[in-house]
């Protein structure tokens, strides 16, 4: 079941990315990496649905620009069989296009075996993920500090309400069962808020007749003196 505190609201979802932009623009100014490297992370997580392990383990050689492509292997798929691939937006290659010079500025490998994500001590790790996604969470002021993970659901989520194509949600996905894709058809809390806030605001048309047709003349006498009596 696809409960309210596994993704992000759409207000959620905004805060977090401006203020990962926010953080990244800041430390572009001062010369500094973390908010440079929160950003790209934040905004793969929520475009592209990766798991963290995904995430982490992504190298420049895995996007496919020209195709708008990303292929998506783990340390483990690297060894024991192809990866899989996902579509990539216009919108996110550009932000890996500029993300890619900069790490390219700052004397930073960007060879197609280099990891995309680099922390201070080596490649980005999973903990260092989580860490940089978590901060975010606290920038944005969203107290309940959902984790990484989050990010794919809130993906499926926008994309299932956008299309209302479960096919696609576990195309991109990559689910292996379509079971575990159907949980994102289920009505989120946001759809169930704004259903029952229209329950009484249209007046029922056969109400609205009804209550139109004048009273019969037998019960005017009857009701005025009820009413006088009161």
């Amino acid at each position: 079941m696809l409960t309210r505190e596994k993704y992000l609201d759409d207000d959620e979802v905004s805060l977090a990315r401006h203020c990962a932009m926010g953080w990244a623009a800041d430390d572009l100014a001062h010369h500094r990496r973390q908010g440079v490297i929160a950003w790209m992370a934040v905004d793969m997580l929520l475009v592209t649905g990766l798991r963290v392990g995904e995430l982490v383990a992504t190298r420049h050689g895995d996007f496919a620009f020209s195709l708008k492509l990303l292929r998506v292997a783990t340390a483990k798929r690297r060894t024991k069989g192809p990866p899989d691939q996902m579509a990539i937006t216009a919108d996110l290659i550009r932000h890996v296009r500029e993300f890619t010079a900069w790490k390219e500025a700052t004397g930073m490998a960007t060879a197609d075996a280099d990891p995309l994500f680099v922390g201070k001590r080596g490649p980005l790790t999973v903990r260092g993920a989580q860490y940089l996604w978590l901060s975010v969470m606290d920038r944005a002021g969203i107290a309940r500090r959902p984790w990484p993970h989050s990010a794919r659901h809130t993906c499926a989520v926008q994309l299932y309400r956008a299309t209302k194509d479960l096919v696609m949600v576990r195309r991109h996905l990559r689910h292996a069962r379509i079971a575990s894709t159907t949980v994102y058809a289920d009505v989120t809390h946001e759809e169930t808020i704004a259903a029952l806030s229209e329950l009484y605001r249209k007046p029922n048309a056969k109400a609205t007749r009804h209550q139109a047709r004048p009273l019969p003349a037998a019960m005017r006498p009857r009701l005025g003196v009820e009413a006088h009596a009161g």
